[in-house]
């Protein structure tokens, strides 16, 4: 049984998953060096609003208990540093994503500019392992994370 098979495409098709690659990969970035929570904390210590105990986490502020976010932005800095020690610390799993993310995406792009898809063919597969990843990195953010 196969997850997946390799179809060509044409050029148009082509540059559009070009396109969406180069903006997700845009968007990440910029949401890592411009994060709109250090905007609102700035704007809350400027009411007055004593912010010491709040970190830029949402739902470790209300609840105690990290997102399987937290500390990627953080990570993702040391990562593409080279500093892959410090990345580990700040959250466990982001070797992991950036690591196989990235080879994900050039995996992509490269077929893309051979004008080839990868096509799925048993979503249900995919999203289970998504699933059983996302737990799994939750998981290691909030035994081992640094938040």
């Amino acid at each position: 049984m196969t997850l997946f098979s390799l179809k060509k495409i044409n050029s148009k098709e082509s540059w559009k998953i070009r396109g969406i690659i180069v903006s997700v990969v845009g968007v990440s970035l910029l949401s890592v060096f411009v994060s709109p929570y250090k905007f609102f904390y700035k704007l809350l210590i400027e009411k007055g609003v004593n912010t010491a105990d709040k970190s830029y986490c949402l739902m470790l502020d209300a609840t105690g208990i990290p997102c399987p976010f937290c500390g990627l932005a953080r990570g993702f800095l040391q990562f593409i540093n080279l500093h892959f020690e410090r990345s580990l610390y700040y959250n466990p799993s982001s070797l992991f994503l950036f690591g196989a993310g990235g080879l994900i995406l050039l995996v992509v792009f490269t077929l893309s500019l051979f004008n080839t898809k990868i096509y799925i063919k048993n979503y249900n597969i995919l999203w289970l392992v998504i699933l059983i990843v996302f737990i799994i990195v939750w998981i290691l953010n909030i035994f081992l994370g640094h938040h």
